[in-house]
């Protein structure tokens, strides 16, 4: 019978052995990548695909705690839809786009609230309620725009949209990415005691409840969270097209 500690040990390697994996993959398909298209690691290029990697990287930050308390949220992608929608009518009702982003922000809140009460509070599993929803989601977002399209947004903003910082290839929208990474892995995961407790969520929800973490209260904070992050996901998307 192998000991704990050996048996650790193995388990350790493996997951190196996979992580080393994945880097050579990466590293060859860029090799690849640019042997097959000399554009392929051009900074133009690199800039366009980090542009079209934003809004999944925003909703992926919140949603990466989610799954490490063993839960999860299909709900984001409509809840970003509704969220342009929503920032599209504002805008067009003659609000100041300020004003239109906060309204936007807290639209993702409640959203992600909508989300957590349900699956806390009836004890439902988060994949059924979220299911549901996304069709809900979806759904307010037709009616709230329709067919339509709104395109007229002040040139300020689209600009933080679409441009790049300098002369560099990094897109403006990318800094939101890396300061959400920043905060919720860096600081909120790795630093805080809510952070540490989302691992004890995701392993027996039962004994971190017993061990005095708010089980409920941190689900519904992530919950809020991720609305938040799609919220603002919509955003970008909306100020890029």
């Amino acid at each position: 019978m192998a000991k704990p500690d050996s048996a650790l040990s193995t388990a350790k390697r493996r997951h190196l052995q996979w992580e080393a994996m994945l880097v050579i993959v990466l590293v060859v398909s860029l090799v690849a990548g640019r042997v097959l298209l000399l554009m392929f690691l051009s900074s133009a290029n690199i800039s366009n695909m980090l542009a079209d990697f934003t809004e999944i990287a925003l909703i992926a930050l919140p949603m990466t705690l989610i799954i490490v308390a063993a839960e999860i949220d299909l709900s984001v992608g409509s809840v970003l839809g509704a969220s342009s929608a929503l920032m599209g009518v504002l805008w067009h009702m003659g609000l100041p786009m300020p004003l239109v982003i906060v309204f936007v922000m807290l639209f993702g809140v409640l959203a992600g609230l909508l989300n957590g009460l349900v699956i806390v509070r009836f004890g439902l599993p988060s994949l059924a309620v979220t299911i549901g929803t996304l069709t809900l989601f979806r759904g307010l977002a037709y009616v709230l725009l329709g067919d339509q399209a709104i395109a007229d947004f002040p040139a300020a903003y689209t600009a933080f949209g679409i441009e790049t910082i300098g002369d560099s290839f990094l897109p403006m929208p990318f800094v939101l990415v890396i300061a959400g990474a920043i905060l919720l892995f860096t600081i909120l995961l790795q630093a805080t005691p809510f952070g540490r407790s989302l691992y004890a969520i995701g392993a027996n929800p039962t004994a971190a409840q017993f061990s005095g973490i708010e089980v409920a209260r941190t689900k519904l904070k992530l919950f809020m969270m991720s609305g938040a992050m799609a919220a603002l996901a919509g955003i970008v998307y909306t100020l890029r097209r």
